[in-house]
């Protein structure tokens, strides 16, 4: 199993919170779709052939691009790899952006999954987090993706803004969820480096919750989530059964993937590791060259045992203990449930029918779980 991410790097606005690689160029966007094009012919030979599950077009706003450029990205896809077998393929939208036509046009192409940006349903916090459109409209995105057939959808909201409560919270997620979307991403809100929202934080115009809040705010999320039938099959991802994310859930099983575009990753699944540039006009002028467009590294033995232990205790599942054997030896092993026995004494870790997983009311802080059990 292997996927495809397509990192498309613009934006209509630049969001205040977000640290993703976009520009607000979209004037730009038929010089970077040629060199994408170019791209996806240079790197036909990284997954050796393997039969491509997943796609999924990510960004910036991926909905920006017009219908043709859409087409032509997806025939030079179908042209290099094996694609005749995929079946999840995903494509972000914003919620400005969700015409009918536009919408109908995708299905077309082939896409069968939408994660729309919604973040909240209340106009005051959808301001906060400098987003064009308000609650009204992005109801009206997932509604309009079901008329044309569109039923696989996935929303995207926010917690953790500055005053917002748990009935605003509350209310967010019986909206969407009453909306008919199959699968939902909260994220807490963080202060990465170089956006605007850290700016603000430095100059005391914003304060974000303390963590007491936000672990509130967490297990209001997955208090509701449940009794709306969705499964918590991840740290940040809620889904009706049968409708996980099939892409990012390849992640986090360790499956090969290519990355396109500037900023985006790729993994060939066994030590490999790359990343491309984060600079448009340093990728299209490399693309163009047929030059290295992206830095790679050679992972160690010890670098994949903590990947495996870091993508796995995401997940709900956490560590099948027989695979993490199997995979690393019996020296990590018991290396492994040394450091994973003082964590269960501490009820942080549990451990049932050969897994260990961090328990759902601990999740929030897992980076500092996971983090201890590293070799």
């Amino acid at each position: 199993m292997a996927g495809i991410y397509l990192h498309i790097p613009f934006c209509r606005k630049k969001c205040m919170y977000c640290d993703f690689y976009s520009l607000a160029r979209i004037s730009e966007s038929d010089k970077f779709v040629d060199a994408l094009l170019q791209e996806i012919e240079n790197e036909k030979y990284f997954l050796a052939d393997a039969e491509i599950n997943t796609i999924y077009f990510g960004g910036g706003s991926p909905s920006v691009l017009s219908i043709s450029q859409i087409q032509k990205i997806i025939e030079k896809l179908d042209q290099n790899f094996n694609t005749s077998n995929v079946k999840e393929f995903s494509f972000e939208l914003n919620p400005d952006d969700a015409e009918i036509d536009y919408l109908r046009e995708l299905k077309n192409l082939g896409i069968n999954r939408l994660s729309v940006g919604v973040q909240s349903t209340h106009d005051r916090h959808l301001k906060f987090l400098s987003r064009k459109h308000n609650s009204a409209t992005a109801i009206n995105a997932i509604e309009n993706a079901q008329k044309i057939g569109l039923e696989n959808i996935s929303a995207d909201l926010m917690f953790g803004i500055p005053n917002l409560t748990t009935q605003e919270l509350a209310e967010s997620i019986k909206t969407v969820v009453e909306s008919g979307i199959l699968h939902l991403s909260i994220y807490l809100l963080t202060a990465e480096e170089q956006t605007i929202l850290l700016r603000k934080i430095h100059e005391g115009k914003v304060s974000l919750p303390d963590d007491n809040t936000s672990i509130l705010q967490y297990n209001l999320i997955c208090e509701h989530t449940r009794e709306f039938g969705f499964e918590h099959y991840e740290i940040s991802n809620f889904s009706k059964k049968g409708f996980r994310s099939m892409h990012n859930s390849s992640y986090w099983k360790g499956d090969a993937y290519l990355g396109l575009g500037p900023s985006a990753h790729s993994y060939d699944g066994q030590k490999t590791r790359r990343a491309n540039f984060s600079n448009l006009k340093d990728y299209i002028n490399k693309i163009n060259k047929k030059e290295i467009s992206y830095t790679s590294e050679k992972l160690s033995d010890t670098d994949l045992i903590n990947e495996f232990i870091m993508t796995r205790l995401r997940t709900w599942e956490g560590i099948n203990l027989n695979e993490f054997q199997n995979k690393f030896g019996k020296k990590h092993f018991d290396k492994l449930n040394i450091s994973a026995q003082k964590l269960i004494n501490q009820n942080l870790l549990k451990a049932k029918e050969n897994f260990l997983f961090i328990p759902e009311n601990q999740m929030l802080i897992s980076d500092n779980i996971i983090s201890s059990l590293f070799q």
